[in-house]
């Protein structure tokens, strides 16, 4: 066998790999929706399986295309919070190529270690506004309400379409009533493209606003 024929059949095994890896994922999401759709106990049975599997294999499904496989996992390790796997985790949530795995892996590490997770992530807002963790960190820093994520959530308020990036939601997460102003003009900012679409702003919004002033007693 010539070099020109090995050379032909090492790409082709690259090849065949490479789809077998990518389409894995994918087959395995169809399956279980199909396990879901027809045994409604299916999530506690993967449940009780993977119970005494490694914290390894359950960080490895993390963000899995089959939600119910992602949700397992990390029901399973939220209880488990197995800190010797910690730099895994951290590893993950700092390089794996898929966004999902990252995004899973950071909701993890704030249940097994508050204080680094939240390190981790006012570096990722402090770094790069395009980085696809930002929204999340935030997410996760204003559930906290913690302080120095604030002025990020404002100026997240500010961007042109305020609706769709979920700072509605963190500016209620943090209850602070200067943000009551900055809400009150997001009404005027209603996308009215949609009839739907422009009530729900504006009930989001004035949900928002009704629950800071409960949590800070203001009577209407």
């Amino acid at each position: 066998m010539n070099k020109k024929h090995i050379l032909k059949n090492l790409i082709l095994a690259v090849i065949l790999i490479t789809i077998f890896i990518l389409a894995k994922p994918r087959a395995e999401a169809f399956w279980v929706s199909f396990m879901n759709f027809t045994n409604p106990g299916y999530y506690d049975t993967k449940l009780k399986e993977w119970s005494d599997k490694s914290t390894d294999f359950l960080i490895g499904k993390l963000g899995h295309p089959a939600p119910s496989w992602d949700g397992v996992a990390g029901n399973i390790l939220a209880r488990r919070k197995d800190l010797s796997r910690e730099q895994k985790l951290v590893r993950v949530l700092n390089s794996d190529w898929s966004i999902e795995r990252r995004r899973s892996s950071l909701s993890i590490l704030f249940i097994w270690n508050e204080p680094k997770a939240i390190d981790l992530s006012m570096k990722i807002i402090e770094s790069n506004r395009e980085n696809p963790l930002y929204i999340d960190a935030l997410r996760h820093l204003s559930h906290r309400k913690y302080e120095p994520a604030y002025p990020y959530v404002v100026a997240l308020a500010k961007e042109s379409d305020p609706f769709a990036n979920g700072s509605i939601g963190m500016l209620k997460n943090f209850g602070k009533t200067e943000s009551i102003p900055l809400l009150q003009a997001m009404v005027d900012r209603v996308r009215p493209q949609d009839k739907m679409v422009e009530r729900m702003d504006k009930s989001s919004i004035l949900n928002a606003i009704h629950s800071i002033k409960q949590q800070n007693k203001i009577t209407e």
